[in-house]
């Protein structure tokens, strides 16, 4: 299995994040994929323990199995036909076996209870009837298992180990009794569509894939990173391989849910060392960075998200463009945060500043000098009315007075001032003060050329 480098940000991660198992079991690793065939004793051995078995049981549970393989060989005594022993090995794993159990996938488990499940059931059969001399092979379906028999005379048996009519299926009647509890369905060797042979290997990845979809399922996401290991480890196939993606991808979820942004980088730190900078493992990384980032940047620690940020880019996972576009996102919160407290002029340098560093669009710097120089216009309405708003606006750089949203802004307030000019003028007129009333209307037609309304009000108190 190959190791790839480790992300360089370890000395930033606490102790606890180490207690993920991103090793296989020792057994697992003296026996990996390229090693090939099992022999029997690694096969029993495996079995135990990538079901989970005690330490202190192993041997146990090792002289249990030699056990029933003595019934076996004492069963078969005196059988020639290969495929009578083959239905004899069956018959006597069903003289310990009490109930199908779907979820039930341990060996262990099922020597101590005789519980089992399509899985157990075909590891331990695997395990007897090579015992006795025969050969067998294990079958995937969909979403079933069980074994092949190959007999000398070149043919091939199904034995669905979920039953103890499951020798030859297809010809008894008692089995379709049976086997129709388990809720699977058998599928014939004809049917090559829905079924593969695989290898031991293989099905002991079976095994440790329902323990991973259990262990996902209690949510001990550590134990499924674990077994995931060993089985990419054991039999190195794509479905391995995935199941491996698939193991981090479920530890991630919580870990981005409660925003432990440390433990995410250790995360991804212990799945690069064993995929690569994949795809999912980029996705991953993008999630974290950009939920970690806007976190900080919600409680204002800006130079916080800054720091984070340059973590998750040191690690090669973000894109160019990602990290180009979450860099701009800080520096916005950044400007727009700051500018509350500045003075237009301050703001519009600190706007542009950002701008000219490239972590601020040319829309963006638009927007917030609009905000800015619009906030002191509305400032200056209040305090002075609208001709101070005109004034303030009128002085300001082309540049700042052609922005579409001061354009507008200029409009009203001009239409207000022309308002205000023509009531003043309407109460002067009508108080006979008429030289003061049209001295007023024409100071303000200097600045306000184009109201209408004052146009008019000039024009009805010039006429003769």
């Amino acid at each position: 299995m190959r190791r790839w480098c480790c992300l360089a940000i370890l000395a930033l991660l606490p102790w606890c994040v180490f207690s993920l198992r991103t090793e296989p079991l020792a057994l697992v690793a003296a026996h990996p994929a390229a090693e090939g065939a099992l022999d029997l004793d690694v096969l029993i051995d495996l079995s135990l323990q990538l079901s989970g078995a005690e330490a202190a049981k192993l041997k146990t549970y090792q002289s249990e199995i030699t056990r029933w393989e003595h019934e076996c060989h004492d069963k078969i005594w005196g059988k020639k036909d290969e495929g009578e022993r083959a239905e004899t090995v069956l018959r006597v794993l069903f003289t310990h076996l009490k109930s199908y159990q779907t979820l039930q996938t341990r060996v262990d488990v099922l020597l101590d209870q005789g519980t089992y499940n399509c899985v157990s059931s075909a590891v331990l059969y695997m395990i007897l009837a090579r015992s006795v001399g025969l050969k067998v092979q294990a079958v995937e379906t969909t979403d079933h298992a069980f074994d092949l028999v190959q007999l000398d005379d070149g043919t091939s048996v199904d034995v669905e180990t979920t039953t103890p009519y499951g020798y030859n299926p297809g010809t008894k009647t008692e089995f379709t009794n049976s086997f129709g509890k388990t809720g699977y369905v058998y599928v014939p060797p004809g049917n090559y569509n829905g079924r593969k042979t695989i290898s031991d290997r293989q099905l002991l990845g079976l095994l440790l894939q329902n323990r991973m979809a259990q262990a996902q399922s209690e949510g001990r996401t550590d134990d499924e990173i674990g077994l995931a290991v060993d089985r990419w480890t054991l039999e190195a196939t794509p479905e391995a391989f995935r199941s491996l993606i698939m193991a981090f991808n479920n530890a991630a979820a919580p870990l981005s849910v409660q925003g432990d942004d440390m433990g995410g980088l250790a995360l991804l730190s212990s799945m690069v060392s064993l995929t690569g900078p994949v795809p999912e493992a980029r996705q991953l990384a993008w999630t974290f960075a950009n939920n970690g980032v806007n976190r900080r940047l919600t409680q204002g620690r800006f130079d916080e998200a800054k720091t984070y940020l340059s973590a998750w880019e040191s690690t090669g996972l973000l894109t160019a463009a990602q990290v180009q576009q979450t860099k701009t996102l800080v520096s916005d919160w950044q400007v727009t945060n700051a500018i509350k407290t500045l003075s237009p002029n301050e703001a519009a340098a600190k706007i542009d500043s950002a701008f000219q560093s490239g972590d601020m669009s040319s829309a963006r710097r638009q927007e917030l000098l609009a905000y800015t120089y619009g906030q002191e216009l509305i400032r200056r309405d209040h305090a002075q009315g609208p001709s101070a708003a005109v004034h303030y606006l009128v002085s300001l750089p082309d540049e700042i007075q052609a922005l579409p949203e001061l354009v507008k802004a200029g409009k009203v307030f001009r239409y207000n001032w022309s308002v205000a000019v023509h009531n003043d003028f309407a109460q002067l007129w009508n108080n006979g003060q008429h030289d003061e009333a049209l001295q007023s209307l024409r100071n303000a037609l200097v600045y306000l050329p184009d109201s209408e309304l004052l146009k008019r009000d000039l024009k009805t108190a010039s006429a003769p």
